[in-house]
């Protein structure tokens, strides 16, 4: 955990949850955890594969298989819950910040039918912060008063321009204080996904080592995406009676792997861009701090 220097029992600073994507943290959660902490937000990275032991060059399919998306919320929710012992943190001013898999998983957690079911005690998040996942609805008409920022580039899979303005005209009819920051791109710049990507700062290979060093890739290095895309298949998502719904049928209580290669079977694929970018990076790093301070 990263806490502000002046921490103390007298004195208490809000806090970020930060919650992978497919990928695991690798560096992004240390990166951050290190910038918010330098101005007052104490800081906690969730190391949903590296707490289960499962090896860390192990691709993500497999780490997938052992740990998803329901093991990356018990992870966010049982930090929010065993953080609330510590006199240094105001836990009325916590906040769930996802990358990618864990944006996509903010989306949702607006949606109480889906949290209560992961929550292992009262304690909620004041707030949700979406980087790079997609927009999604629940068909809960009803959601947490809670404050929800996104941020996303027009190159990223994870983008569609007329989903993600209906996505945040109906959550804000939905009682969110809600804002997306859409960076778009231009004749010479891509804006896709993981702006902020690390690499060893040892020279190794891709993976590096969990504890690092790492250090941020080369500015505006690019490789294509071919994912799985939730839009266009009609999909949603009733967390009450445990369904997930698509245009042409849905599936009953599945667990994590069930769910996935529902979605793989009945979603199409979409291409895009991950395109690393510090100054989108240091951006959205500057709103982040602002957001999470001017709540508090």
């Amino acid at each position: 955990m990263y806490l502000p220097k002046k921490a103390s029992n007298s004195s208490k600073f809000p806090l970020a949850i930060l919650v992978p994507g497919l990928g695991g943290q690798r560096g992004r959660d240390n990166r951050m955890c290190e910038k918010l902490s330098q101005n007052g937000i104490a800081c906690v990275g969730v190391r949903t594969y590296a707490s289960r032991d499962i090896p860390h060059k192990q691709k993500w399919p497999m780490k997938f298989e052992i740990a998803g998306a329901g093991s990356r919320m018990h992870d966010a929710y049982g930090a929010l819950s065993y953080l609330s012992d510590y006199n240094e943190i105001d836990l009325k001013q916590s906040w769930f910040i996802g990358f990618s898999l864990g944006g996509f998983l903010a989306a949702l957690s607006l949606d109480k039918n889906f949290t209560n079911n992961l929550k292992n005690s009262s304690h909620d998040f004041k707030g949700f912060i979406n980087l790079y996942g997609a927009c999604q609805l629940t068909n809960n008409k009803k959601y947490k008063q809670v404050i929800y920022r996104h941020f996303i580039g027009t190159d990223d899979t994870n983008y569609d321009e007329k989903a993600c303005e209906s996505f945040i005209k109906t959550i804000k009819n939905r009682g969110v204080n809600a804002s997306i920051k859409i960076f778009k791109d231009s004749q010479f710049q891509s804006i896709g996904h993981m702006w902020d990507s690390m690499r060893s700062a040892e020279n190794m290979d891709w993976y590096g080592k969990p504890e690092g060093p790492w250090r941020l890739a080369w500015h505006k290095h690019r490789w294509p995406q071919n994912m799985v895309s939730t839009y266009n298949c009609g999909l949603n998502f009733d967390f009450l009676n445990k369904k997930i719904i698509t245009t042409n049928t849905s599936i009953f209580s599945p667990d994590d792997n069930e769910a996935f290669m529902f979605l793989s079977k009945n979603c199409p694929r979409r291409k895009g861009n991950t395109t690393t970018n510090r100054k989108v990076m240091k951006q959205v790093d500057e709103e982040i701090i602002k957001t999470i301070k001017f709540n508090n």
